[in-house]
């Protein structure tokens, strides 16, 4: 019976093969399928937007860092090689200095330099949808749809009556100079246009896909 019992024993040890060993599809694609979402949840997550806010009657536009950069090593904020300050009372938010150029906002992860890159103003505009109680801040859009938008321009552009109908409220100075801020509330059973008319009698028109010019 010992023979028989010992013999059973290594008949068992035999069939028990270690998991590594064991054929089959691999775990770890499986569980890197599983990390990606995730990951790549985390990267959207970390994508700095471009926001305004009012104080003290002037628009503020600002570059808008996610929670997940603050306090990050060699964090910078950059327009246009030039570096940015973070805003004494808005945290992770670094105030513009111009209405166009490139916005680079670079930091270190895990002895990686980062960077992520927003162009500003290729049309020489800043189009914000206005949010708020107060219709008081804003956040960076490429096209209007519906609702209240503030648009950012130089202050040699003109409101365009015409196309736009009368303003709801006087454009409003920005925190930099050479730009101003005009107001538009577009609604769908309306025709209402945000539309301008340059120094140069350029009439330009921002609608719901790209801006047209005449």
């Amino acid at each position: 019976h010992l023979q028989e019992d010992a013999l059973h024993k290594a008949e068992q040890e035999s069939k028990h093969v270690e998991p590594s060993k064991r054929g089959g599809r691999s775990r770890t694609p499986a569980q890197e399928q599983k990390k990606q979402p995730t990951q790549e949840k985390k990267l959207r997550r970390q994508k700095p937007e471009i926001i305004c806010w009012k104080r003290e009657r002037r628009w503020i536009p600002a570059v808008e860092l996610p929670e997940e950069l603050f306090g990050t090593p060699d964090l910078t904020v950059l327009q246009n090689t030039s570096p940015l300050t973070e805003d004494e009372f808005k945290e992770g938010c670094w105030q513009l200095r111009q209405a166009t150029g490139q916005v680079v906002v670079r930091w270190n992860e895990d002895g990686v330099t980062r960077e992520n890159e927003i162009t500003l103003g290729e049309e020489n505009y800043l189009l914000f949808k206005l949010s708020g109680q107060d219709q008081n801040q804003g956040r960076h859009v490429k096209s209007p749809s519906t609702g209240s938008y503030l648009v950012m321009v130089p202050d040699s552009w003109k409101r365009n009556e015409t196309l736009s109908g009368t303003p709801p409220v006087a454009p409003e100075p920005v925190s930099f100079s050479g730009h101003q801020v005009h107001f538009f509330a577009l609604d769908k059973d309306n025709d209402g246009k945000i539309a301008f008319r340059t120094v140069e009698n350029e009439i330009i028109t921002i609608e719901s896909k790209a801006p047209r010019f005449k």
